[in-house]
């Protein structure tokens, strides 16, 4: 069978991005409403499952799942176990703290195996995405943070819809050091709310939201084409 080319995937992939946001979207929604996390762990179980088999053709170069998706799934599997299981409070920080850690491992793995892919970047920027949105849920309905905290979960899935939306030329956003640094930041300020610290801690989380929401504002300008149609608006006008 021929390789597919890489920008045919990556726009697969959009597709599904767009799909699964609009999904999470609407399943966090109910979430808040029901203060219940089932819809989200639900929908995005079954989404990623749907990503990983429709795609199996393209996990890796050679074709196997690899070790770095494996990881990645392995997260993801974590993750869902923290939103699942009654566990304390510290143990959710102890676990997202290890989630968090093992974030960078998977890279590393797919470079040391020659398993590098499209498929491979993606899947794990989804996850990374929904391990904030589900950690921002368990804030909110187990340690009594406003639902405002939501806002930072949900960027990823309001951009993916937006993107769609605007269909800009390229099928991925450009990435920046500052938004790597950003998330890491956020991922650290999320942990906060389920530690033994004291209140004005809290501080730092909500500084966290407002750099995230700060560095996506350019991102969504970027998906719809603002640039390009404000200029166009002022080649008409002049």
């Amino acid at each position: 069978m021929a390789p597919v080319a890489s920008s045919t995937v990556n726009a697969r992939l959009a597709r599904w991005a767009a799909l699964h946001a609009g999904l999470l979207l609407a399943c966090t929604a109910a979430a808040l409403a029901w203060s219940a996390l089932w819809p989200v762990v639900i929908a995005g179980t079954a989404s990623f499952g749907g990503l990983i088999g429709a795609f199996r053709r393209h996990w890796t170069p050679t074709g196997a799942f690899g070790a770095a998706n494996t990881l990645t799934a392995g997260r993801l599997a974590g993750l869902l176990a923290l939103a699942l299981l009654p566990v304390p409070a510290l143990w959710i920080a102890g676990g997202a703290a290890a989630l968090l850690l093992l974030d960078g491992c998977d890279g590393w793995l797919a470079r040391q195996f020659g398993h590098t892919s499209d498929f491979g970047a993606f899947f794990d920027k989804e996850v990374d995405a929904f391990t904030l949105l589900v950690l921002c849920l368990l804030a909110v309905q187990h340690q009594g943070i406003a639902p405002l905290l939501v806002t930072a979960g949900l960027l990823r899935y309001v951009f993916a819809v937006l993107m769609h939306l605007g269909n800009p030329p390229a099928r991925t956003e450009p990435r920046t050091n500052a938004a790597r640094y950003l998330y890491v930041f956020m991922m650290g300020a999320i942990l906060l709310p389920f530690l033994p610290f004291p209140s004005w801690t809290a501080t730092i989380l909500w500084v966290a939201v407002g750099g995230l929401v700060a560095s996506f504002l350019p991102y969504f300008a970027w998906a719809l084409r603002l640039p390009q149609r404000l200029a166009g608006l002022r080649r008409a006008l002049s």
